[in-house]
């Protein structure tokens, strides 16, 4: 009888372990990698990788011309009590305090991030939109469109 216990016992450890290592991240892996972008000072890029099955980090930075690199953003997608949040950080804004976004995922492929509380952006979103090229676009929210900044990256070779 002990050892059919053990059994029993063994097999439900085996499958919440199972459960919870699924990767919540899955529906963004199309994310990862390096995204460049030239611009009139520059090359801005963004990197984003993996850093367990419940997180992404991701960093924007400018190379310049003479080759000196700026940091312009510090960012995380993370999966927390089965919701997804974009978390930036921004050095110099927010008094050095990273903001929250909450994510809606819309299709594979694709999201946005909205904090209404947030002065700008209020809106952050990211669209693969084939191997090589990623649009991302920052706005005021739904109510001032007109602020809206594009981005369109093409993955690093």
């Amino acid at each position: 009888m002990k050892f059919i216990y053990g059994i029993l016992i063994f097999w439900g450890v085996y499958i919440l372990m199972a459960m919870n290592g699924e990767n919540s991240m899955e529906p963004f892996k199309w994310l990862l990698g390096d995204w460049q972008m030239e611009r009139k000072s520059g090359v801005l890029t963004e990197s984003w990788k993996q850093v367990d099955d419940s997180s992404f980090e991701g960093k924007s930075y400018m190379t310049s011309k003479a080759g000196e690199n700026k940091t312009l953003e510090e960012m995380q997608l993370i999966y927390r009590q089965k919701k997804y949040y974009f978390i930036s950080a921004v050095p110099g804004q927010n008094k050095e305090l990273p903001v929250s976004f909450m994510v809606n995922p819309i299709s594979y492929g694709q999201f946005l991030a909205e904090n209404p509380e947030h002065d700008f952006p209020r809106r952050i979103s990211y669209q693969f939109m084939k191997p090589d090229s990623l649009h991302a676009w920052i706005d005021g929210g739904p109510t001032n469109v007109e602020q809206r900044v594009d981005f369109y990256f093409s993955r690093k070779k």
